[in-house]
Parts: C-alpha cells; structure tokens; sequence
C-alpha cells in the first residue's frame, strides 16, 4: 500500500514539473490591451487620442484622436476641433481596424479599464501618474463604449513606432493629420506637405 501511494505521490509530482516548464517553455505574448483595443476596434466609436508631452513644458500642444464612424457618416474622412481643445479625424471601422492591429504589435504595456476614460484636454491641467516615462512621451487613450486603454510610449521611440501607422489610414485627410501631428512631435515625414488642407476650425 505505501508502495502504490508513493508511486501515485511521484507520478503526481512528474506531471505537475512536466506542466509547469510546458507553461514556462510556451508563454502567452498577447500584449495587455489587445481585448479592450480589438473588441473596440470591431464596432464605429472607438477613438484613440495621442496627446505628445515636449520637454520644454511651456510648448503645449492640443491632443490628436482618431474616431471611426460607419460608412455613411457625412463626417467620414473629415476633421473638425479647436486648437485649444483637441482635432477630431474622423476614419471608417475598416481603417480603425487596421491601425489597431498595428498598433497592437508595439510592444507597449497597456492599463485596461472596463469604465470608458474622458478625452477632454484642458490646458494646464496635466497630471500624469509616477508610472510615466520622462518627458518627451507620447500619451495613447484608447476609449469605446465597453471600456478604455491607456499607455504612454518614450520619446526616443515615437516616431519609429507611430509613423508606420499612417499606412492603415486609407483616408487622406485623418492620414495628412495623423502624419502632419507626427511631424510637430518632431518626427520625420517623407514627402508630407503641411499645406495640403487648410485647417477652418471654429475658434
């Protein structure tokens, strides 16, 4: 009897070292905010705001967002805003899909939240936790009905890791604003030209 117990008792521990390097030896690389960004992504009404952080706090520039809406939208492929509150392009569910599926690839740690988040901007009212890179950064928000995620990506990376997703924006117009908010970040834009549309916000 204490034979059979002590071989049951080994068998046991095998299998339990024998799973436990399975699980080290294959692990998940699914980043966090992958489910909040793709079930979003699936349905008009996600918006992803970028909101870049200088160095010199003086310079304060007004967040960029990105906000799908169904097909037959009049405001699809548009761009409305102030200056002193944020600039709104408006991209399809197709486009809002292929950017996050690309955005998802960066290897960013995400802060999810069943609760949608605010996107709205008051200047001098930034606050930002201990978990955020040293200026300059970028803010990423990341909001829909069902739930919100939030990262922040340094400075030294910005531009190699945004300017690629400009490709996923068929629209022209969110593209030209997605790229030209880019270049004042201080990134490098191939062949864009900043006067291409003529921004009539409302002041």
């Amino acid at each position: 009897m204490v034979t059979k117990r002590l071989v049951l008792w080994m068998t046991l521990l095998t299998c339990g070292i024998f799973l436990g390097f399975q699980r080290q030896e294959f692990p998940s690389h699914e980043p966090e905010g992958r489910a909040i960004l793709f079930n979003c992504a699936k349905v008009p009404g996600l918006s992803v705001r970028f909101h870049y952080e200088p160095r010199n706090t003086e310079l304060v520039r007004v967040p960029l967002i990105l906000r799908s809406v169904p097909s037959q939208d009049a405001r699809l492929g548009s761009a409305e805003g102030t200056e002193e509150q944020a600039i709104t392009a408006y991209v399809s569910v197709e486009e809002m899909k292929a950017f996050v599926e690309m955005l998802s690839r960066i290897d960013l740690e995400w802060e999810e939240s069943t609760q949608p988040a605010s996107l709205n901007f008051t200047r001098g009212s930034r606050r930002y936790p201990a978990s955020a890179p040293p200026l300059p950064f970028m803010e990423v928000i990341a909001t829909c009905p069902i739930g919100s995620a939030k990262t922040y990506l340094e400075g030294e990376r910005l531009c190699s890791d945004l300017v690629p997703l400009a490709s996923a924006l068929r629209t022209r117009r969110p593209q030209w604003e997605f790229e030209v908010y880019l270049a004042y970040s201080k990134c490098s834009i191939p062949e864009l030209d900043p006067k291409e549309f003529t921004r009539e916000f409302p002041q």
